[in-house]
């Protein structure tokens, strides 16, 4: 038994280690994080998004997991990620998709995937994250 816990609590290190980036995120993370700066900058700031996730940022690899299970699920255009600072934790959040109003917001979470609905997604006004 030891050899295999051994074996398996190394082997997520070395492909996690190879794949981070220096701020201790994943490539898919940090590519929606950059690619999100210029989209909050401009969005108006009554418009609405999805919010999809929001995680504390020691648990990077998991939004790094869930964006890669998003691949195909959803448009990669309108996934867009962001660090904010709540109560002096730094957090992690995907989004999803711009509305003009709360009512398209909640009808596109209606058209979600069962899995992502599950997490309870909800809308939120681009002023909330700036």
């Amino acid at each position: 038994v030891a050899p295999t816990t051994q074996a398996t609590q190394a082997a997520p290190a070395t492909p996690a280690a190879s794949t981070t980036t220096e701020r201790g995120l994943g490539p898919l993370t940090s590519a929606r994080l950059a690619a999100s700066a210029d989209w909050l900058r401009d969005a108006p700031s009554y418009r609405y998004f999805i919010q999809l996730i929001s995680v504390d940022a020691a648990h990077a690899r998991d939004v790094e997991a869930f964006l890669s299970g998003l691949a195909g699920q959803l448009d990669s255009a309108q996934l867009r990620a962001y660090r904010s600072s709540l109560s002096g934790q730094d957090r992690i959040g995907v989004i999803y998709g711009e509305y003009r109003t709360r009512e398209a917001a909640i009808a596109a979470i209606a058209g979600l995937p069962p899995y992502i609905r599950l997490l309870q997604p909800h809308p939120r006004t681009v002023s909330k994250l700036r």
